[in-house]
């Protein structure tokens, strides 16, 4: 009686990675549904099944599964058809094709349309328990390589954030000391010096407003580029420009022509 129990014990916890998937079975057979749904209800798994594929890809939005088994052989929307649908709505969720049929060029086209592994008709309940297995390990570091890649953006913004606030904090205090100086609050200054202190606030303003740019183009999104394009006067961009060159040209001998 004890060699039973350990038994049943071992072949229970044979698949440790199963418990709390969630897997939809997608199959216009019965019999083959509810194999999968035991099998893998033994292991801990939440399971849910559709007959086809209409039915299968509304379950995919209201299950929200880790894991879709999808039959190839199914009248109406075709398997593959059904794989494509799952990768366009959610290409985390991972995919393991069930089929009879299983060739080369089937298998190929499964993998184009997203398709993870394969389990072939007939199967044993431990076939089927391996290859969630493997998928639902395969969704495990899907989804641990995504928060880790929007930790690290989130990481990455906060520091552009953090240096922007620091690089700023000086220039702004020195613009304003300047202000203070051009407004006679510190004392006359002299013509010369005046234009001198001008032309250093000036400077400190593209400094600030460079920062900006540097600031937005860092934390941009690419994804929504277009969202922001909008007409631009390159005549106007050109004179700020050169308006900017001026006084330096002049003291270098330099004549600027636009």
């Amino acid at each position: 009686m004890d060699g039973e129990r350990g038994e049943k014990k071992r072949i229970e916890g044979a698949f440790p990675s199963l418990n709390g998937g969630r897997v939809l079975v997608i199959d216009d057979e019965e019999m083959i549904r509810d194999a999968c749904a035991q099998a893998l209800r033994k292991e801990g798994c939440v399971v849910e099944t559709a007959e086809d594929g209409e039915i299968g890809l509304a379950a995919v939005e209201s299950f929200c599964p880790d894991l879709v088994l999808v039959d190839l052989k199914m009248p109406g929307m075709s398997g593959l058809d059904v794989l494509e649908e799952i990768e366009k709505r959610d290409p985390k969720v991972v995919q393991i094709v069930i089929t009879g049929f299983a060739t080369v060029g089937l298998a190929v086209d499964a993998m184009k349309k997203g398709a993870y592994d394969f389990v072939t008709k007939p199967s044993t309940p431990d076939e089927i328990r391996a290859a969630v297995g493997r998928g639902l390990e395969k969704r495990r570091l899907i989804l641990e390589s995504e928060a880790l890649r929007v930790a690290q953006e989130k990481i990455r913004r906060n520091m552009i954030s953090l240096v922007s606030h620091e690089l700023r904090a000086p220039l702004a205090a020195t613009v304003q000391y300047l202000e203070i100086i051009l407004g006679g609050m510190a004392g006359q200054v002299s013509e010369e010096a005046t234009e001198m202190i001008e032309r250093s606030d000036q400077r400190l303003r593209e400094m600030l407003d460079l920062i900006g740019r540097w600031l937005s183009l860092a934390t941009f999104d690419p994804l929504r580029m277009a969202e922001h394009f909008e007409p631009l006067n390159l005549g106007d961009l050109l004179g700020e420009s050169v308006a900017i060159l001026d006084l330096v040209a002049k003291e270098k001998g330099v004549k600027i022509i636009t």
